[in-house]
């Protein structure tokens, strides 16, 4: 058979589109559960439902027994044989390449497309589910024709697809050209307020959220266990359509992943429980992201003020979109990426985890190291975000930098996720013998830890260099070792 036509068992009613070795463990975990019917799903649809994986590689030996997988092929045409029974596709993984173009061609066939496990891409999706239960529940009433109950509405119609699909679209929803080209309709976002302790300033934090002149806004507040009355004054804006999410006291990164966990948008904007929005962030963020459509970060600038918001100066961004490599250049010096106001696409998460509980200062540069290369960010220039400095922000004033160890271990991170061509660009590398550019590595480590005043490791490397025959290096590690206590060295 042509590698561009796919033969179907005749009973499917729902086609599942997946690059199986690209899947996540979660994802090959939902797949083979919507599968195989003695795990308990199959029995929702009946003794004739069949559905269909179509994947690029059927051969892949890792494939568990009970699945089966048609290949697709490398090339996907305008022929794609479906039994007609067939009336929801589900996306799992990575939707690039062979995936996207099959997922082009269901599209053009009026199908509805849900996107699971991490979100929707705009655009390639009429619905989209989050967790193991909503996909059940939403490819149910899919292939009965109902309207799910338990799936986000994406808000990207194709002309003609059927009414049960979008049957409750927003009035904002368009058709399009009978073409079945898709137009942008503006995404739903949440904009999360991680806080703790902090109810003097939260409620005009929260009013700002809810002063978006754009409408499709989700306000979530993550409580990390505070006790000066936050939760009660939440709770009673509640009738203002804002979330609470109370946990327990366990620091800013876990307090944020439990506000992911309870998200059902395609992207979200942070908001600082001491900062305000201007009320144009949310509409202009989305408005960059019908210019640049495949947007993982957008970012921008902030207005740095004092406590009553009175401007004192401006963090400007820079454009990164084109320049991944020059932003993992960046990020090894210093947090380049603004985290309040940035829209960030949940597929961005899928892609680098979430936030580390190891780090409970620097927690957004430590995720902003591990996506640079695993994501697009674009910036949208202009202030929209205030960022209040009152003299008790978390974790600063009273001499020491408490945010010293997290940039050293995240240095160290990079250093060993990375290439020193990324690092190190400026190095003429190609002209040093290959037994010094080790050495020159680093030594050029070594300095770059002396800025966090990280000696004991500095003169680890420093040494390192010593011992690699970069005579240079003795310097350093002479200027250095007086940083560290002899029992603190090691070579």
């Amino acid at each position: 058979m042509p590698p561009e036509l796919i033969a179907a068992p005749d009973a499917t009613t729902v086609a599942i589109i997946a690059d199986w070795p690209r899947l996540s463990a979660e994802e090959r975990a939902w797949l083979v559960e919507l599968t195989v019917g003695s795990l308990g799903w199959g029995s929702r649809f009946g003794e004739e439902f069949a559905p269909v994986i179509v994947g690029v590689d059927a051969s892949d030996d890792s494939l568990p027994s009970g699945v089966a997988m048609y290949a697709v092929g490398t090339e996907v045409r305008q022929r794609w044989l479906l039994p007609e029974t067939v009336r929801v596709a589900v996306v799992l993984g990575p939707l690039d390449g062979v995936v996207a173009r099959v997922v082009e061609v269901i599209r053009s066939s009026q199908i509805p497309v849900v996107r699971a496990a991490h979100g929707a891409v705009v655009g390639t999706a009429d619905w989209c589910v989050r967790d193991a239960a909503a996909l059940v529940d939403t490819v149910f009433a899919l292939q009965a024709g109902e309207e799910p109950a338990r799936a986000v509405q994406m808000n990207r119609l194709v002309a003609g697809a059927p009414q049960s699909a979008v049957a409750n679209a927003p009035s904002t929803a368009r058709s399009v050209a009978s073409d079945a080209r898709v137009v942008f309709e503006p995404p739903p976002v949440s904009l999360i307020i991680p806080t703790w302790n902090r109810v003097g300033y939260l409620r005009e934090t929260i009013v700002s959220c809810l002063a978006q002149n754009y409408p499709h806004c989700t306000v979530i507040v993550g409580d990390d266990g505070s006790t000066d009355g936050t939760a009660d004054m939440v709770r009673g804006l509640s009738t203002n359509g804002v979330r609470l999410v109370a946990n327990a006291h366990a620091g800013a990164p876990s307090t944020r992943n439990q506000a992911l966990a309870v998200v059902n948008t395609p992207f979200v904007v942070w908001v600082g429980d001491d900062d305000v929005l201007a009320p144009w962030l949310v509409r202009n963020r989305v408005a960059m992201l019908e210019r640049v459509p495949d947007a993982d970060v957008i970012h921008g600038d902030m207005l740095l003020c004092n406590a009553q918001l009175e401007p004192q100066s401006q963090n400007t961004g820079e454009d990164w979109s084109a320049r991944p490599e020059a932003l993992v250049t960046a990020l090894f010096q210093r947090n380049v990426i603004a985290d309040g106001g940035s829209l960030i696409s949940m597929r961005a998460y899928a892609r680098a985890g979430w936030y580390d509980d190891a780090f409970p200062k620097g927690h957004d540069y430590h995720f902003w190291s591990r996506l640079a290369l695993r994501a697009k960010f674009v910036y949208d220039a202009g202030v929209g975000y205030l960022w209040r400095w009152h003299g008790a922000n978390m974790g600063l004033g009273g001499g020491a930098n408490p945010y010293a160890d997290a940039h050293r271990r995240i240095v160290l991170e990079m250093w060993g996720r990375y290439d020193r061509l990324l690092l190190f660009p400026d190095v003429p590398w190609e002209h040093l013998p290959a037994e010094q550019r080790d050495a020159v590595s680093a030594l050029l480590m070594a300095e770059r830890l002396v800025r966090e005043e990280a000696w004991a490791d500095a003169y680890r490397f420093a040494q390192l260099a010593v011992t690699l025959g970069l005579s240079a290096a003795n310097e350093l590690a002479q200027r250095i070792e007086f940083k560290v206590a002899p029992q603190g060295v090691g070579t």
